[in-house]
């Protein structure tokens, strides 16, 4: 994923920012990790990693083309660290079989239309993991199914109408 696709993502999850704020907000959290390591500090980000320098020292070096010895000068690279959490998701991951693929798609299915029903992504995601007793759980524990998936587009249908469920 490069820059511009990281942007789409994140409108496309947030439609209630605009592709330019959303733009601007990455742009300035790179600018924000590239000031820090410019001025020799460090970045971490905790469950993600952390962004660092190395120092290189000077060394004696070839010229790929003539053959000649040069001096390389010394200098600092950026590093990337991955973090531990970051590193235990990328070694647990595992291709997702049809059934989770199915459940994904349900949940992002009824997230959007809660979304649409509360306003706010934050309040359709509190709504979706909150007990509700006229369907016996938290929405989410019931698109498992076909007919779980059924009963929580009838209560967001209810909600959306002005009905108490």
């Amino acid at each position: 994923m490069n820059r511009s696709e990281l942007v789409k993502r994140l409108a496309a999850r947030h439609p209630q920012l605009q592709a330019k704020d959303v733009d601007f907000s990455v742009k300035m959290i790179f600018f924000a990790i590239s000031r820090s390591l410019v001025n020799g500090g460090r970045v971490e980000i905790r469950g993600f990693g952390s962004f660092g320098l190395n120092y290189r020292p000077p060394r004696n070096g070839r010229n790929p083309k003539t053959g000649k010895h040069v001096t390389v000068p010394a200098k600092y690279t950026p590093h990337f660290r991955a973090g531990k959490e970051l590193r235990e998701k990328v070694n647990g991951c595992k291709v997702l079989g049809s059934v989770e693929m199915e459940r994904l798609s349900h949940i992002e299915l009824i997230e959007k239309e809660a979304e649409q029903v509360f306003g706010t992504s934050d309040l359709a995601r509190d709504w979706l993991n909150r007990m509700n007793t006229s369907l016996g759980g938290t929405p989410l524990a019931m698109l498992d199914t076909e007919e779980g998936c059924r009963e929580v587009r009838k209560v967001l249908s209810a909600i959306s109408y002005g009905g108490v469920v």
